[in-house]
């Protein structure tokens, strides 16, 4: 009788503790209105919804075994911070409802792989996003590279490459920018492999034209904001005599007649070199000694809420006609904990996502096809001949 009477009173006080928890989240979380923008970007706002998070996560773990209805709430609370955090608006209570389901089910995802995997997935503004959604709104067509295989390729012969490096702190990697709700990963790709060389071999940082390459370069097989390559745009870069600079041509995430100005041009490209298909040890030597270099990889469901840590998949391919994302190498390391070799990526969705922007993915295995479609653009001339 004493057991039970301890078991009874175990789960009251367990329970009392829940629901207390959960007040004080709801108290909480009536604040999360104010937070909106220009405000949402304050250290205070951004404290509260980090506290409201933490609040939530702490409701999943210390009740387990909590009735539906808690678990309804929580989710709500949560799905409501989320909300705010990233000012959505849906049209309809009804589109509401149905983006807390995807964004449940979203959770449930990184949940699950973020209790076997080593690194480390959170929620991302792309949470209330089906795996469809994404794919169509973010990330282009599958791309085949096999075309990007050049007639030649820079080759040091077999130098001693640094054991890390890291262009971002010799001051040649522009800022992370974000291609928004269009499919031109490939002219992020491009422009800031571009930029990259520029400011390598001028010492000025120009921020260039993406939005260029979206209305311009459709003649060199490159599709808007369905998809392209950068080994194509930097040829259409070469024949066009230059790239606009970005202040001149600017971005708006939509494909639209072609205005290229001559007179507009922050960067030239001379020749491009094409990296040997899945030839990741050539990768390695041009982003060692050259400058960094323009990739694309298969990107799969989880990856678009990556937060942290070096990033595999045992799903996704390594083939030349599956890639579906360009983006930059700027480096290379090694994970002290694990010893796993990664590359350092700059991507294009913006500088809240990932590591501030970036994300590290294993090396050495031509993971989701890394090695399948590499290129640089030369910006010296006969500077590619002569190597």
């Amino acid at each position: 009788m004493e057991s039970r009477r301890h078991s009874r009173s175990s789960f009251i006080a367990t329970r009392a503790s829940s629901v207390c928890r959960l007040l004080s989240l709801r108290l909480l979380l009536l604040h999360l209105p104010l937070c909106l923008a220009p405000w949402l970007h304050s250290a205070s706002c951004r404290s509260l919804l980090q506290e409201g998070d933490a609040a939530v996560d702490t409701i999943a773990m210390v009740t387990p075994d909590a009735d539906a209805a808690l678990a309804r709430e929580a989710l709500q609370l949560r799905f409501n911070s989320f909300v705010q955090r990233y000012g959505k608006v849906y049209s309809s209570p009804e589109e509401h409802a149905y983006r807390m389901e995807v964004f449940k089910e979203n959770l449930r995802l990184i949940e699950e792989s973020n209790n076997y995997e080593t690194y480390e997935l959170e929620v991302t503004e792309f949470t209330d996003l089906t795996w469809e959604e994404f794919q169509k709104h973010f990330l282009g067509a599958k791309q085949d590279c096999s075309a990007t295989t050049g007639s030649y390729v820079r080759r040091l012969g077999n130098p001693t490459l640094p054991a890390r490096r890291d262009w971002r702190e010799e001051g040649i990697v522009s800022p992370v920018k974000n291609q928004g709700h269009c499919g031109s990963c490939w002219t992020f790709s491009t422009t800031g492999g571009l930029e990259a060389a520029h400011a390598q071999a001028t010492g000025s940082m120009v921020l260039l034209s993406e939005q260029q390459l979206l209305d311009c370069a459709g003649g060199f097989d490159n599709l808007g904001c369905s998809g392209g390559l950068p080994s194509h745009a930097y040829e259409y870069i070469i024949y066009a005599g230059g790239l606009d600079t970005e202040e001149a041509y600017p971005y708006k995430a939509k494909s639209e007649k072609c205005h290229f100005n001559p007179n507009a041009i922050g960067a030239k490209v001379f020749d491009v070199v094409n990296i040997t298909e899945g030839a990741e040890d050539d990768i390695l030597e041009a982003v060692a000694l050259v400058q960094p270099v323009t990739v694309a990889f298969q990107v799969v469901d989880g990856f678009r809420f990556y937060k942290s840590g070096v990033y595999s998949s045992p799903t996704c391919k390594s083939g030349p006609e599956t890639v579906n994302h360009a983006v930059l190498a700027v480096g290379y390391d090694v994970d002290k904990e694990s010893g796993t070799p990664y590359w350092i990526i700059k991507n294009s969705w913006g500088p809240n996502w990932g590591n501030h922007g970036y994300f590290y993915i294993e090396r050495n295995k031509n993971m989701c096809g890394i090695a399948a479609c590499a290129s640089y653009p030369v910006v010296t001339k006969g500077a590619a001949q002569s190597a």
